[in-house]
């Protein structure tokens, strides 16, 4: 486990803002993002999933958040963020 600084590039914020906005869920919309940065400070290679080279993804729902790991610099940079279907 390596403990990053996690960062959200402009447009993941900007994604957050429109979905904690528009979603109707602001409770559950502020929490997920938490969990986001809880887990991905505490140990982003085991909570994040591959996409393609050098992309990961976590899912805390209703987000879903895009990322990379930038291991030189200890940082997790948050690329995009999207909502997601509850699993019922």
């Amino acid at each position: 486990m390596t403990k990053r600084t996690v960062v959200w590039d402009k447009l993941a914020e900007n994604e957050l803002a429109s979905i904690w906005l528009g979603s109707g869920q602001s409770q559950s919309v502020t929490q997920a993002s938490y969990a986001i940065d809880r887990d991905l400070t505490k140990d982003a290679e085991r909570y994040g999933s591959p996409l393609v080279e050098g992309l990961m993804a976590i899912e805390r729902p209703p987000l879903r958040a895009v990322f990379v790991i930038e291991p030189d610099d200890m940082l997790v940079r948050v690329l995009s963020l999207a909502i997601v279907q509850m699993k019922n």
